[in-house]
């Protein structure tokens, strides 16, 4: 659509779908609360903002893991992020055709995406069945498989076969989603029922603020005053750093779940307040 009505033109498009759509919203029913839990007790009187708060960060000082979780996906974002430029950098410095693609890698994200994120959300829960933390050493072991696929995304020359450079782009694409499933179930196992929502939100927040807002900043700055494909070389780097929390979170994730699983079965043993 771009070459033909403008980026602009696309995001009206987008605009005039998500207002179709968004009625069929009204058509979905609301779970009960509380589904997901063996036992709830009774409910308590809401707590203050403040409370909230000294909850959440004293969640994190109890919670290495949680804590090393939460910093995994702030670096696995970022170079998520920084991988929206991939298509300008193609375009700009690789000298591929705009119309051609913008289509190709659009199938690509639309496939490898699916697979990213439901396939290895499938996988890691396999795995989380068999083992310990298996949701984590999936990500972590998952990164090495991926590694030489990202290099060669990377550093193949112009003139390569395109068909090298799309297997590439596809299983870096799958890597770049597949930790969103395994990540955020893992943050719910580490926090406690009474806090879990707040520290979903906390995640939420901070993979936004610093990972999607620094990831794209910091490959086009780097672009600008190098080349993006240095830019974005760099930023895929940097979500290889996600490796040393990764591995600490999942030597240490048996021990502070049990300790949310124990801090939820002393809830819901006291008498909720009057």
């Amino acid at each position: 659509m771009a070459p033909r009505y403008g980026w602009r033109g696309c995001f009206y498009a987008l605009g005039v779908i998500g207002l179709v759509l968004a009625p069929l919203v009204l058509l979905l029913k609301t779970p009960p609360r509380g589904a997901m839990e063996e036992v709830t007790a009774a409910p308590a009187p809401a707590p203050s903002t403040s409370e909230i708060y000294r909850s959440l960060f004293a969640t994190l000082q109890r919670s290495p893991a949680l804590l090393l979780t939460i910093s995994t996906a702030v670096l696995l974002n970022f170079s998520t992020s920084a991988g929206s430029l991939n298509f300008t950098w193609l375009v700009r410095e690789r000298g591929m055709d705009f119309s051609r693609t913008g289509i190709v890698l659009g199938l690509i994200v639309a496939v490898a995406g699916l697979l990213g994120t439901s396939g290895a959300g499938g996988l890691s829960d396999w795995c989380h069945r068999r083992w310990a933390s298996g949701r984590l050493w999936f990500l972590f072991f998952k990164a090495f498989f991926i590694f030489p696929f990202a290099i060669g995304l990377y550093t193949l020359a112009i003139d390569a076969p395109y068909y090298l450079f799309y297997v590439c782009y596809s299983v870096s694409t799958f890597s770049l989603v597949s930790w969103y499933g395994p990540i955020f179930a893992t943050v719910q196992d580490l926090a406690p029922v009474k806090i879990r929502a707040t520290v979903v939100a906390f995640l939420l927040f901070v993979i936004n603020i610093i990972g999607t807002g620094l990831g794209p900043l910091v490959a086009g700055k780097i672009g600008d005053a190098h080349s993006l494909w240095r830019g974005l070389a760099i930023c895929a780097c940097v979500g290889y750093f996600a490796l040393i929390p990764l591995f600490f979170a999942a030597r240490r994730y048996q021990t502070d779940a049990e300790r949310a699983r124990a801090e939820d079965a002393a809830l819901t043993a006291t008498p909720s307040r009057a």
